[in-house]
């Protein structure tokens, strides 16, 4: 991954979050190296464990990354704010129940002889 490859970034590095997981992966050490002197001023979430897909195996903690990152760079509304509007907005009301209606009884079925499952 160079600058030739990707090309210039169009957003300020203070407002990249870069995220690695601490335990075995498939990115080796200088791949992960070149990336941070690539982005020198960008944040650094590090998880414990994670693997190559962290975000399957800790997403929680990811989510949390994402929405600390999302909120520093002023795109994600407050948690204060959405559990207000959440507030706001009226529970779903349960669908009323149908009558029931009884169904006619049916007769029982006569066992085949021979193969069940032959046509």
């Amino acid at each position: 991954c160079t600058l030739s490859t990707v090309g210039r970034v169009q957003v300020p590095e203070s407002a990249i979050t870069l995220m690695e997981s601490g335990d075995g992966t498939v990115l080796p050490p200088e791949l992960r190296d070149g990336q941070r002197r690539l982005f020198p001023d960008a944040k650094l979430a590090l998880l414990k464990s994670g693997g190559d897909f962290p975000f399957l195996s800790r997403a929680d903690e990811v989510t949390m990354y994402v929405e600390v990152h999302m909120r520093g760079v002023g795109v994600f509304p407050e948690r204060e704010k959405l559990l207000a509007q959440a507030q706001e907005i009226p529970a779903p009301r349960a669908p009323e129940a149908e009558p029931a209606v009884a169904s006619p009884a049916k007769a029982p079925r006569k066992p085949r002889k021979g193969n069940p499952f032959a046509d």
